[in-house]
C-alpha cells in the first residue's frame, strides 16, 4: 500500500552563471509513506524538481532545516546532501530519522559542467506525516538465525536502504533450538537434565519460555527461521504441531511475519547421507511454504536458492552451518523477496581533469580540486565496496590514502 504526500512550490529563479540564462524550476518535494513488505512504516522523501538545459547541469545540493530563517544563512541542521554529482532530477533523502508530525524547510541548488553554480531557491515547507517513532525486525530460530550476528550483512542492507528511519534490530534466535524452544528452555527449568526432552513435570516450559522472548521482544516483522533441525528427524508431524502451533501465537499478537524455509546442506568428507537429509529439508520447506500461503505471510525461499549444488562445500563451514559467503547470499535472497534488490557494482567516469562524468549507484560528496588533481568522498550502495572506475587521461588513483591504481583508464 503506498500512500503520497505532495508538497507543491511555485517557484522560477533565473541562472546567470552560464553563458546563456537558465531557468531553473522547482517542482515539488513528495513524501511517501509505504507499507512494504518488511512489514513497517517506512517515510521516503524524493525531493524532485524541474530544470531547462537541464542536459548542462551536473550537480545538486539540497539543504533540509527546521527553521527557514536557518535556511537563510545556509545551514541545514537536519541534512545537508552536500554537492551530488548526477543529472537525474531527484535525490532521495538519506538523512537522519525525521521528526513526526514536523513542518520542515529546504531548498536547493545545482552546478553546470563548468562548475559554475546557481544560488539557492527560495525555503519550501515539507510535512512530516505522525508515525511510530521505532520500527522492530526480530529474529526468530535456532542455528541458522542465532549466527547472523556474525555476519550482519542484513542488516546493514537494510539500514543502507533506510538511513533515514527509526529501526532496531534484535536477534533472539538460540543455537539448537527448535519450534518447541527445547534449546533456550535448559536455563531457568524446574527440571534441567539437560536432556533433548523437557521433564514431564516442565511440558510446555520451553514454549513458554520461547513466547516470552518474542513478546519482549515486540517486533512489528518476526522472521521465523526454524527446520534445520528436521534434517536430522522424521518425525514431521511434531514439527508440524509445534510450528502451526508458534504462528497460531504469533498470528494472534498481529505481529507481521516472515517465514524462512531451511537451506540444503552441503556434502561433506564426513561419511554423512546428506541427500536423505535434503529429502527431510525439503518436505519441511513444502510444509512452511503451504503455511505462508494459507495464513497470508511472506515466504522466502532458502531451499531452492541458497545451496543449489549441494555436492560442493561454498557456502557452509561444516556441510551445514553457514559461512560469510553464504550468509551473504543469504541476505540477497532476503533482500531481493523484500523487494529490495541490492546493487553489487557501482561505476564513476572522471574526465582527463577529474571532473566527474557519470555516477552509478555511487554517492560523491566533498569533491574538489587540489595542487595535484582533485578529491571527494565516495559512498556506494551496494553491499560491497565493489565498482568500476573510467578515468580519462594520466592518472594515480588514491583511496585512502593507499595507491589504487597508476595509468589505468578502467580498473575494479
Amino acid at each position: 500500500m503506498k500512500f503520497t504526500y505532495a508538497v507543491v512550490c511555485a517557484l522560477l529563479i533565473f541562472w546567470t552563471g552560464c553563458k546563456s540564462v537558465n531557468e531553473f524550476s522547482l517542482i515539488n518535494a513528495e513524501l511517501t509513506h509505504i507499507e512494504t513488505n518488511l512489514g513497517i512504516e517506512t517515510d521516503d522523501i524524493i525531493f524532485s524538481w524541474t530544470c531547462t538545459n537541464a542536459d548542462t547541469v551536473f550537480g545538486y545540493r539540497i539543504l533540509l532545516a527546521n527553521d527557514p530563517d536557518l535556511l537563510k544563512k545556509d545551514v541545514g541542521d537536519i541534512w545537508d546532501s552536500g554537492r551530488r554529482f548526477t543529472r537525474d532530477t531527484m535525490m532521495r533523502y538519506d538523512g537522519p530519522a525525521l521528526p513526526s508530525g514536523k513542518k520542515l524547510w529546504w531548498k536547493i541548488k545545482a552546478w553546470n559542467q563548468d562548475n559554475q553554480e546557481s544560488p539557492f531557491t527560495m525555503p519550501q515547507s515539507l510535512s512530516v506525516p505522525i508515525k511510530d517513532s521505532t520500527q522492530r525486525l526480530v529474529f526468530l530460530g535456532g542455528t541458522l538465525i542465532s549466527e547472523l550476528d556474525k555476519y550482519p550483512f542484513l542488516e546493514s542492507a537494510i539500514l543502507r536502504n533506510w538511513p533515514g528511519q527509526s529501526l532496531t534490530f534484535r536477534n533472539i534466535g538460540w543455537p539448537a533450538d527448535d519450534v518447541f524452544g527445547l534449546a533456550r528452555s535448559q536455563f531457568g527449568s524446574a527440571q534441567n537434565t539437560r536432556s533433548w526432552q523437557p521433564p514431564s513435570a516442565q511440558e510446555g516450559f520451553g514454549s513458554k519460555v520461547l513466547l516470552d522472548h518474542i513478546i519482549q521482544a515486540a517486533p512489528n516483522t518476526l522472521f521465523i527461521g526454524y527446520g534445520p533441525e528436521m534434517a536430522y528427524s522424521d518425525d514431521h508431524d511434531l514439527f508440524q504441531s509445534g510450528y502451526t502451533r508458534l504462528l497460531e501465537i504469533v498470528d494472534s499478537l498481529r505481529i507481521n511475519a516472515v517465514l524462512l524455509s531451511p537451506p540444503k546442506q552441503e556434502s561433506t568428507v564426513f561419511p554423512v547421507n546428506t541427500d536423505q537429509r535434503n529429502e527431510r529439508l525439503r518436505l519441511t520447506t513444502e510444509f512452511i511454504k503451504d503455511q505462508a500461503t494459507a495464513r497470508g505471510h511472506l515466504f522466502i525461499d532458502l531451499f531452492e536458492s541458497l545451496i543449489q549444488e549441494p555436492t560442493e562445500k561454498k557456502y557452509t563451514e561444516n556441510g551445514v552451518q553457514l559461512n560469510a559467503e553464504g550468509y551473504h547470499k543469504f541476505a540477497r535472497i532476503v533482500l531481493s523477496a523484500l523487494g529490495l534488490v541490492p546493487n553489487d557494482t557501482f561505476a564513476l567516469e572522471l574526465d582527463k581533469v577529474g571532473r566527474i562524468r557519470h555516477a552509478q549507484d555511487v554517492i560523491i560528496t566533498n569533491w574538489s580540486e587540489t595542487v595535484r588533481g582533485v578529491q571527494f568522498d565516495l559512498k556506494t550502495r551496494s553491499l560491497h565496496f565493489n565498482g568500476r572506475f573510467d578515468v580519462k587521461g594520466p592518472n594515480a588513483f588514491y583511496l585512502n590514502g593507499q595507491l589504487l591504481s597508476k595509468g589505468k583508464e578502467e580498473f575494479k
